[in-house]
């Protein structure tokens, strides 16, 4: 508690989402988090006027999480209500790590979740690693139902930094291509 944050941290870094109003005065502000280190990186508000957050996690069940992480990070995303308290939540991941990049809400009130992994099939992902070499970074897409229930996923060779969805249903996202220094 310092400055203008009113909680307590939880671990080592947390999700902080601070809602002001139209003339810029706070309306309330939650810190969400485990014992360990959460990292935000998505925010977007849903049809009913709450909030789907996108990012992830190492932390077990401690603090708001509910969930233990499958391994080294996952993806955890959050719903909360117009006044910033926890509808649901979901840790997804495999066995190594997961980072979300960003989150679309879909035409049928679900989440597209993008981001890269280095699990192999384990966990929630039930892909191989599309990466060249195994256990290396592959783009993982995951579609979520309105309750925050896995629909599908994809995973691509190709590693991406957000994803848009386009006009037919689809989606699309820039490629981030490597090259190699010597």
């Amino acid at each position: 508690i310092s400055g203008e944050k009113t909680e307590d941290s939880r671990g080592g870094k947390d999700y902080w989402i601070v809602k002001f109003d139209s003339s810029g005065t706070l309306e309330w502000q939650k810190t969400i988090g485990g014992n360990q280190e959460e990292f935000l990186r998505d925010a977007k508000q849903t049809a009913d006027g709450g909030y789907i957050l996108a990012g992830f996690s190492n932390s077990d069940i401690s603090g708001e999480k509910t969930e233990n992480s499958q391994g080294n990070y996952d993806y955890w995303i959050v719903k909360i209500d117009t006044n910033g308290a926890i509808e649901w939540q979901n840790t997804i991941g495999g066995d190594a790590y997961d980072s979300v990049y960003n989150v679309e809400i879909t035409a049928d009130g679900g989440y597209l979740i993008a981001g890269i992994s280095n699990s192999g099939i384990s966990g929630d992902r039930t892909l191989l690693n599309q990466a060249v070499n195994p256990y290396t970074t592959d783009t993982w897409v995951i579609k979520l139902d309105i309750n925050g229930n896995i629909e599908w996923q994809r995973a691509h060779s190709v590693i991406m930094r957000s994803l848009k969805l386009s006009n037919d249903g689809g989606y699309t996202y820039p490629i981030l291509l490597a090259s190699r220094v010597p």
